[in-house]
């Protein structure tokens, strides 16, 4: 680009636009590219507090899962032990005692009597004789309800 070329160019980027506030060509770019960086400022802050919601969110949740895998780790030892125990020669003699009252040989089992109650004997109640169904149609029987029959005057 040779001099003269140059020189224009700068004059041409000193001249004041017509119809746009009597601001220069420069001073429309350096506005316009003040606003592109104001953009994706406004842009990256937006992103970066989006990720810390996020984020927080996450650590939330990964809690959650921490705690709940706790209790399902809990509560499957308590199964295994339940197991190992239903397993084992002292449920089964415990079972056989309670549920099935067997004895070890030489024990004494002692099984409690108690004493029968008999009902106290009651006359039966009388009957109540039920209620005659009418024959006329209940919107009838509800229109004589409201409606009395009126009595003629003489």
């Amino acid at each position: 680009m040779n001099k003269r070329t140059s020189n224009q160019f700068r004059a041409f980027l000193a001249a004041p636009l017509k119809g746009v506030a009597g601001l220069t060509l420069r001073q429309l770019m350096v506005h316009a590219i003040t606003l592109a960086f104001l953009l994706l400022t406004f842009s990256l802050m937006l992103n970066f507090i989006n990720q810390v919601i996020q984020s927080s969110a996450l650590e939330a949740r990964k809690a959650q899962l921490a705690e709940e895998a706790d209790r399902i780790a809990r509560e499957n030892r308590h199964l295994q032990e339940a197991v190992a125990y239903a397993l084992s020669d002292a449920y089964v003699e415990r079972a056989a005692r309670e549920q099935l009252g067997w004895a070890r040989e030489g024990e004494i089992v002692l099984l409690p009597r108690f004493p029968s109650v008999e009902p106290e004997s009651k006359p039966a109640p009388e009957a109540i004789p039920l209620p005659v169904r009418p024959t006329e149609p209940n919107w009838q029987r509800w229109w004589e309800a409201l409606q009395p029959k009126q009595t003629e005057r003489t």
